[in-house]
């Protein structure tokens, strides 16, 4: 097959979700403004039916998951988020195994909220506390919490007392 390729960005806000190749004889202005246009309604159809398309989630991976980090996955906020004047990025490695480690960000109109978390072991128990800890947050903060009150744990449930040997470190 013969022809120009432009290559465009599939992006929702600031999180890259991949790459789509525009193949034609001739690449002009009214073809490019077609073909970003495509771009974007391809980033939209990905990113609103990924959350329950198992066939999207299965292109993107090179393994099985284990079951922790399956369970986490499922409640993490996407990789990156922005505005014009922050941008924040988060990857967990290894990712197939991530059980007990997650992160959490959000933005509001002057805040960008970030956490780190990693909870004790690799287990299913760690990783449904590494679940419930940014659920946690993120209720705190739609509630009114300020920081000195997430970082007191005032308003995140122990998780201790539900799973007794596990353990959940937040950085904020």
């Amino acid at each position: 097959m013969g022809g120009l390729t432009a290559r465009l960005p599939l992006v929702d806000g600031a999180e890259r979700l991949g790459v789509v190749a525009v193949v034609s004889p001739t690449l002009d202005a009214l073809l490019l403004r077609r073909a970003r246009v495509l771009a974007s309604l391809l980033a939209l159809m990905i990113t609103s039916k990924r959350s329950y398309k198992d066939s999207f989630v299965a292109r993107t991976r090179t393994e099985p998951m284990e079951l922790p980090a399956e369970l986490l996955r499922a409640f993490l906020p996407p990789r990156t988020i922005g505005t014009a004047h922050v941008v924040s990025t988060a990857v967990l490695e290894p990712a197939y195994e991530i059980a007990g480690d997650g992160f959490d960000h959000a933005l509001t109109a002057t805040t960008l909220h970030a956490s780190s978390l990693d909870s004790m072991g690799h287990d299913l128990a760690s990783g449904l506390a590494t679940s419930v800890t940014p659920a946690a947050c993120r209720n705190a903060r739609r509630t009114g919490a300020d920081l000195p009150q997430l970082v007191a744990g005032s308003s995140i449930p122990s998780w201790s007392r539900r799973a007794p040997g596990s353990a959940t470190t937040r950085r904020f």
